[in-house]
């Protein structure tokens, strides 16, 4: 009997803490994915939906003209977004909130430089390009000079990736547990912030 416990006991505590480990992992197939060229599975990580709902509010503010810590600035673009900026900054998010768009983000650039690219060629040779200069530990790249990264429980069922810039880009990537496995719903571009520091 008593071997019986503690091998229930030894059970239960792996899995515990294979379930406390899961965002890890996670993070590693992520890596591995965007290492590799397999935007398939990087879609597996990212619920679509939610991470566009999450950039709405950020990206109408900085376009439009919108405080995100003030309310609203009485100004012609803010009646420009009131009136048609919704669809506008659907039409748009629906174009650039890709895999590739998520990897760029992940790698440190800004969400003006993701644009950029995704409205540039968005082949998989340029994908793969961007992919190995990150993956590449012999050259002194971007990410490893000027970008630090920290990632750890906000809670129990979520899970952040902050990716800060030296030069000031701060961007957080909030991930919401579902069971053993983990989506990405939410980025934090800090505009606020910055809007704050200025």
């Amino acid at each position: 009997m008593k071997k019986l416990i503690l091998a229930l006991g030894v059970a239960m505590f792996m899995c515990v803490l294979a379930w406390l480990a899961s965002p890890y992992w996670m993070m590693y197939q992520l890596k591995q994915a965007y290492e590799n060229n397999q935007p398939e599975k990087i879609s597996a990580y990212i619920d679509y939906h939610a991470v566009k709902e999450s950039l709405k509010p950020q990206m109408n503010a900085r376009w439009f003209g919108a405080d995100l810590n003030q309310g609203e600035r009485p100004s012609w673009r803010h009646l420009v977004g009131e009136y048609i900026g919704e669809p506008i900054t659907n039409a748009i998010l629906d174009r650039v909130v890709t895999p590739k768009t998520m990897i760029l983000l992940l790698q440190g650039k800004q969400f003006s430089q993701s644009l950029a690219h995704s409205q540039a060629d968005a082949s998989s040779t340029v994908m793969q390009a961007n992919m190995s200069h990150t993956a590449s530990d012999s050259a002194p790249t971007e990410s490893s000079n000027e970008l630090q990264y920290h990632a750890g429980y906000q809670d129990l069922n979520h899970f952040v990736i902050h990716v800060v810039h030296l030069q000031g880009a701060d961007t957080q990537f909030i991930f919401t547990r579902d069971g053993w496995n983990w989506k990405m719903t939410d980025i934090d571009l800090g505009l606020a912030k910055v809007q704050q520091a200025s």
